[in-house]
C-alpha cells in the first residue's frame, strides 16, 4: 500500500511538472509570437523599404512596404522582380556586400515598380551573420527618391536656365551677401577686368573708388530697388563710370543683395563730348554779340589813347582817359574769362556754390545768345541758393533752356529766369517718382512762347526727340539738360499752354550753410619790390616788355626771353644767379613753360617759379601740382597782381 501510494505521488508529480512545463511552454510561444506581431508591425510600420536575402540573393523575407511596391518576392531573385539590367546590378551590389564583408549605404540606383514605373532608390545594405560569425546574406533598405531626383533636376535646370539668362544679359549681374561676392556673371567680371573665380569671395567695396565709399554706404542702406550712378575700380586700378541698381532676395533659405551694373564710361564720354559740341554750336551762336561787345571796348581803347597821345588833355582829363581804357580793359577780361569757362571742356566737378551768383554770371552771355528782340529777367532767392553742384554744367543747363526758350520766341517775347528757396513735405504733391520731401532750390525759366502741345510734353527729355523742323533741332538739348539734373541728384518738371508759353522748374537738393562770397581783395597798391633776378620767358613781345618794364621798376634784375630755347640760352650762361622763373605756359619752338621749368628744377631744385596762362586747359585744378607747389598767375592780370605773386613766391622758405 506504501508503495502504491508512493508511487501515485510520483506520478502525480511528473503530470503536475508536465502540465507547468506544457503551460510555460505555451506562455513561451505566446510571448515569442507576441514578440513576432510586434516586431513584424515594426517592419511593416516603418516608411523605408526592408528586406533579407540568403547569400544566392533569394529574398527570405521583407515588410509591408516591399510588397506594396513590388509585389510578393519571398522566394524570388531579382531577376524575377525586376528588369534584367537591374537585376544584375542589384546582384553584384549584393556579391560585393557579401564579399567584402562590409556594408554599402546610401548608394542611389534604379528600380522598377509593381505597376512597371521606374523610380530612383537610396540603398543600403549590410552583410547577415551567423552565429559563428560566417556571412549567410544580407539586410537592405531603400527609400524612394523619385521626388527628389526630379527637384534636384528641375532645381538644375532652373540654375542652368538663370545662368544663361545672366549670361546672355548686357549689365553685370553680382550676388553678394553681408558685402562679399558670393557668384558673378561674365560680364560683370570682365566689366572690372577680372576672372569670375577672383571676384568670389571679394568684398563689394573693393571695387567701388575711395571716394565713393561714404555715398555708397548710404545708398546701399536706402537705396533698394533705384538706380544710381557711381564710380568703380577695376583690377588694374582704373576708374569707371557705373550705373547699379540692388534688391535684396531670398536665396537658398539666405538674404543676399542681387545687383545689376552697367558701364557708362562711354556713354559718359560721348555725353561730355555732346556737351562740347552743343557748346560750341551755341560758341558760334554768340559770335557777333561777342564781337559787338569787344568792338565797342576796342572803341574805348583806342579814342581814350588816341585823345592821350595828342596830349590836349588836362591832368583831370587824363586821369579820366586812364579809368575808361582801366575799365574797358576789365570789362574785355571779364568777357575773355566767361568765354573761356563757357567753353572749357572738364569732368563734372561738383562743388558748394549759390545759383544766384551762377545765374547773375552767365545772364550776359544769355542776352548776347537770345537776341535783344527777347526780354531778359532775373529774379533771386533772398540770401542765396546754396547748392553741391558743376558750375558749367549749371550754364549748360541754361544756355539750352534758353535756347529752347529763344526758338520758342521768333517774333521776340520775354525770358524769366528765377531761383528760389522750396521746402517740400510728406503731403506735398510728387509728380515725379525721383521727387522727395526735404529742402530745395528750384530753378524756374518761363517763356512767352507758342508753348508745347500736350501729347509732347511726356518725351521732352527722351534722346533725339524734337519738336523742331529739320536741321533746327538734334533733339539731344533737353536730353542732355535731364542727365545733367539726375547726376545732380534733382528732377525737372515741365508746364506748359500751347500759345501762352512754358516753364521749366528744376529742383536741386539745397546745402546747409551759406557759400562765402568769391569776390577777391583788391590787392594793395604799395607793394615792396626786390632785388632778385627773375628769368623771364614770354613769346608776347609787348606783354614781355610790359612785364620787364613794371618789374625792373620795382628794383628786379631781368633776364628775358621770348621760348623755352632762348631761356635755357639764358639759363646756361647765368644760372647761378637766377632765384625765380616766371614762364608762359605755352610758347613757340615746341617747348612749354612746365617742361622748361621741369628741365631747370633738375640743376637747380630750389628754384621758385611763377606759371602764367590765359587758356582754359591750362588753368590747374584743384588738384593740381600748380596749385600746391607754385603760384599761378592767370592772364589777364594788373601790374600790381604780377607784382604781389612775385614778393609771395620770393618770401617762401625753399
Amino acid at each position: 500500500m506504501t508503495i502504491v501510494l508512493a508511487a501515485m505521488a510520483v506520478l502525480t508529480g511528473s503530470i503536475l511538472a508536465l502540465l507547468w512545463q506544457r503551460r510555460q511552454m505555451r506562455r513561451t510561444e505566446e510571448e515569442l509570437s507576441s514578440s513576432q506581431r510586434m516586431l513584424r508591425t515594426v517592419l511593416d510600420t516603418i516608411p523605408q523599404h526592408l528586406f533579407w536575402k540568403d547569400r544566392h540573393s533569394v529574398f527570405l523575407g521583407c515588410n509591408k512596404a516591399v510588397v506594396e511596391e513590388c509585389g510578393d518576392v519571398i522566394g524570388k531573385t531579382d531577376f524575377e522582380t525586376a528588369a534584367a539590367k537591374f537585376a544584375e546590378q542589384y546582384r553584384a551590389d549584393d556579391l560585393e556586400v557579401m564579399e567584402k564583408n562590409q556594408p554599402k549605404l546610401n548608394f542611389e540606383e534604379p528600380q522598377t515598380r509593381k505597376d512597371g514605373t521606374q523610380g530612383w532608390y537610396r540603398t543600403s545594405k549590410v552583410p547577415l551573420h551567423d552565429k559563428d560569425g560566417r556571412v549567410i546574406g544580407i539586410l537592405g533598405t531603400y527609400e524612394d527618391i523619385t521626388e527628389l531626383k526630379r527637384a534636384e533636376a528641375a532645381l538644375r535646370e532652373s540654375e542652368r536656365r538663370l545662368r544663361t539668362l545672366a549670361e546672355a544679359s548686357f549689365e553685370g549681374i553680382c550676388i553678394s551677401e553681408n558685402g562679399r561676392i558670393l557668384d558673378v556673371n561674365d560680364q560683370f567680371a570682365a566689366m572690372f577686368g577680372y576672372g569670375r573665380d577672383e571676384l568670389i569671395g571679394r568684398e563689394v567695396f573693393s571695387l567701388i573708388a575711395p571716394a565713393w565709399h561714404p555715398v555708397m554706404t548710404e545708398r546701399f542702406r536706402s537705396g533698394e530697388g533705384k538706380r544710381f550712378e557711381h564710380q568703380c575700380l577695376r583690377k588694374d586700378g582704373s576708374i569707371i563710370e557705373c550705373e547699379a541698381q540692388a534688391k535684396t532676395i531670398s536665396w537658398g533659405g539666405r538674404k543676399v543683395r542681387v545687383s545689376a551694373v552697367r558701364d557708362l564710361t562711354e556713354r559718359k564720354g560721348l555725353e561730355a563730348r555732346l556737351r562740347q559740341s552743343q557748346k560750341m554750336e551755341a560758341f558760334g551762336q554768340l559770335a557777333a554779340g561777342v564781337a559787338h561787345d569787344f568792338n565797342n571796348i576796342l572803341t574805348v581803347i583806342q579814342g581814350n589813347m588816341s585823345l592821350l597821345q595828342m596830349g590836349q588833355l588836362s591832368r583831370a582829363e587824363q586821369a579820366s582817359a586812364g579809368v575808361e581804357i582801366s575799365r574797358a580793359a576789365e570789362r574785355a577780361a571779364n568777357l575773355t574769362r566767361q568765354l573761356l569757362t563757357f567753353s572749357r571742356r572738364h569732368p563734372m566737378q561738383p562743388q558748394d556754390l549759390d545759383l544766384n551768383e551762377v545765374v547773375a554770371n552767365v545772364t550776359k552771355m544769355l542776352q548776347r545768345l537770345i537776341g535783344e528782340d527777347i526780354a531778359l529777367e532775373t529774379r533771386y532767392a533772398p540770401g542765396g541758393a546754396s547748392i553741391h553742384a558743376d558750375p558749367g554744367m549749371l550754364e549748360q543747363v541754361l544756355m539750352n533752356l534758353s535756347v529752347n526758350s529763344r526758338d520758342a520766341m521768333p517774333k521776340g517775347g520775354r525770358l524769366v529766369i528765377e531761383t528760389a528757396l522750396i521746402t517740400l513735405t510728406d503731403t506735398t504733391h510728387f509728380t515725379k517718382h525721383t521727387a522727395r520731401p526735404g529742402e530745395f532750390v528750384r530753378l524756374a525759366i518761363t517763356d512767352t512762347g507758342f508753348g508745347i502741345a500736350p501729347e509732347h510734353v511726356p518725351h521732352l527729355f527722351e534722346p533725339f526727340f524734337t519738336t523742331k523742323e529739320v536741321g533746327k533741332g538734334t533733339g539731344l538739348g533737353l536730353a542732355t539738360v535731364f542727365g545733367i539734373i539726375e547726376q545732380h541728384q534733382g528732377w525737372i518738371e515741365v508746364e506748359s499752354h500751347v500759345n501762352e508759353g512754358t516753364t521749366f522748374r528744376i529742383y536741386f537738393p539745397r546745402t546747409v550753410g551759406k557759400v562765402a562770397g568769391r569776390e577777391q581783395p583788391t590787392p594793395s597798391l604799395n607793394v615792396p619790390g626786390g632785388t632778385e633776378t627773375i628769368l623771364l620767358v614770354e613769346d608776347e613781345v609787348a606783354l614781355r616788355r610790359l612785364m620787364q618794364r613794371v618789374l625792373e621798376g620795382h628794383g628786379y634784375h631781368i633776364c628775358a626771353a621770348g621760348s623755352g630755347l632762348q631761356a635755357l640760352e639764358v639759363w646756361r650762361e647765368q644760372r647761378d644767379g637766377i632765384d625765380i622763373l616766371v614762364t608762359d605756359m605755352v610758347m613757340p619752338e615746341g617747348m612749354t613753360g612746365r617742361e622748361l621749368a621741369d628741365r631747370l628744377r633738375t640743376e637747380k631744385p630750389d628754384l621758385k617759379i611763377i606759371y602764367c596762362s590765359g587758356y582754359a586747359s591750362n588753368m590747374p585744378g584743384k588738384d593740381s601740382a600748380l596749385r600746391h607747389n607754385e603760384s599761378f598767375l592767370e592772364k589777364p592780370f594788373l601790374p600790381v597782381k604780377l607784382l604781389q605773386k612775385v614778393r609771395d613766391c620770393a618770401n617762401v622758405k625753399s
